[in-house]
C-alpha cells in the first residue's frame, strides 16, 4: 500500500490508474490539490501502487543526459501568435495526427482541465498555449497503453511529472510513443481559479466553447495577458499583473507543495522532447523580434525520430534559428 508523502507527491495519478480494484482515488485536499485517497477495505496489498509512484525513482526516470538543443518557431505568424510561445507543440500536434497518430494533452473540457485524447488536430485549439492549473489524468495512462499495444502512434504532452507518471505505469518503452514535456513553472489549483472566476463573476460563462488563454500575445510575447473567450465573445481579458491569480503563480505562491522540491527542474529530462519558452533569444539572434515567440527543444540525441528539428522542419512549417548544445543561461 502506498504511503503518499503530501511533500512530494506531484499527483500525476498512476497509482490510481494502475490499482486492479480500484482502491485507490484522487481526491482535493483543502487548498484543492489532488492526493491519492486509499480505501483500506479495497486494498489487497499487490504494491502496483508503489511501484509506479515516482517519489526516489528520480534516477530511474531522469536517464537521459545526452541531449541536443535548438531555438525554432512556426513560419505562419497568425497561428504562432495563436501559440505560448514558437508554436512547436503545436506543430507537433499537427505532424502526429496527420500521419494517423493520436495526441493525449490538457485541454478545458466540461469546466475542469484534463488530459483527453484526440486523432483530430481541430481539438488542438482547446489544448493550445500554457495553462496555469493543474490538469486531471482522469484513466488517459490506461487509454494510451491500449492504443500503443494496438500499434497506434500517441504523443503525450505533459508536465515533467506527468511524463514520469505515464512511463513508470507503462512499464516499459514504447517506439509508437513520443513524450513532450514542459519547461514548467509549477501549478496552482483549479479551486483557485475556480475562485478567480467567480470573483471576477464569469464562473457561470464557462462552457465547453470557452478558450481560456493565459499567456495573449496580443501586446507581445513579453508582455502576456491573460483572456478569457466564450464562443466569440471575449468575457475577460487583463495583464498577467493585474491579477491576483497571475500574481500568485508567478510569485510562486500558489504553487502545489512538491513544486518547490521538484526534482526535474534541470536539463537531465525523463522525455524524448521538452519545449518551452526561448528566454533570452536575443543574445543568440541579435535581429529577432520577440513580439511572436520564440521556443526551445530540448532532443534525445539517441531519440525523437522525426522531430529532431533539422530533420523536421524540411517536410513541415517550422524554422530552426541555430542548434545549441546548453541551455540559455
Amino acid at each position: 500500500m502506498i504511503n503518499c508523502d503530501s511533500e512530494l507527491c506531484s499527483g500525476c495519478g498512476a497509482c490510481e490508474q494502475i490499482c486492479p480494484v480500484n482502491a485507490i482515488k484522487l481526491q482535493e485536499n483543502n487548498e484543492g490539490f489532488l492526493f491519492p485517497a486509499i480505501d483500506k477495505n479495497k486494498c489487497i496489498n499487490c504494491n502496483k501502487c508503489e511501484n509506479v509512484c515516482q517519489i526516489g525513482k528520480e534516477n530511474k526516470i531522469l536517464k537521459n543526459t545526452n541531449r541536443k538543443y535548438f531555438a525554432a518557431y512556426k513560419k505562419n505568424l497568425e497561428e504562432r501568435l495563436k501559440c505560448s510561445s514558437g508554436g512547436i507543440a503545436d506543430e507537433i500536434a499537427k505532424y502526429i495526427t496527420s500521419i494517423g497518430g493520436y495526441l493525449c494533452a490538457a485541454a478545458f473540457k466540461d469546466n475542469e482541465l484534463k488530459h483527453i485524447i484526440t486523432d483530430n488536430y481541430d481539438d488542438f485549439k482547446y489544448m493550445r498555449g500554457s495553462k496555469y492549473i493543474q490538469s486531471k489524468l482522469g484513466n488517459s495512462f490506461k487509454k494510451i497503453e491500449s492504443l500503443l499495444k494496438e500499434d497506434k502512434i500517441v504523443a503525450f504532452i505533459g508536465t515533467p511529472c506527468q511524463v514520469a507518471g505515464l512511463k513508470l505505469y507503462l512499464g516499459k518503452d514504447y517506439k509508437n510513443l513520443y513524450t513532450i514535456d514542459i519547461i514548467c513553472h509549477g501549478i496552482p489549483p483549479l479551486k483557485l481559479f475556480n475562485k478567480f472566476l467567480q470573483e471576477n463573476n464569469i464562473d457561470n460563462l464557462i462552457g465547453d466553447e470557452s478558450i481560456i488563454n493565459f499567456r495573449d500575445k496580443r501586446l507581445g510575447w513579453n508582455k502576456p495577458v491573460l483572456s478569457i473567450k466564450n464562443g466569440k465573445n471575449e468575457i475577460y481579458s487583463s495583464s498577467l499583473k493585474e491579477n491576483f491569480y497571475s500574481i500568485f503563480f508567478g510569485k510562486n505562491i500558489s504553487l502545489r507543495k512538491s513544486c518547490y522540491k521538484c526534482p526535474y527542474s534541470q536539463t537531465k529530462r525523463c522525455s524524448d522532447i521538452t519545449v518551452g519558452d526561448y528566454w533570452g533569444i536575443e543574445r543568440l539572434v541579435k535581429e529577432s523580434d520577440n513580439s511572436a515567440g520564440y521556443s526551445i527543444i530540448s532532443v534525445k540525441s539517441n531519440g525523437g525520430g522525426d522531430f529532431t528539428p533539422t530533420k523536421y522542419q524540411k517536410k513541415s512549417s517550422i524554422t530552426t534559428i541555430k542548434e545549441k548544445t546548453m541551455l540559455a543561461a
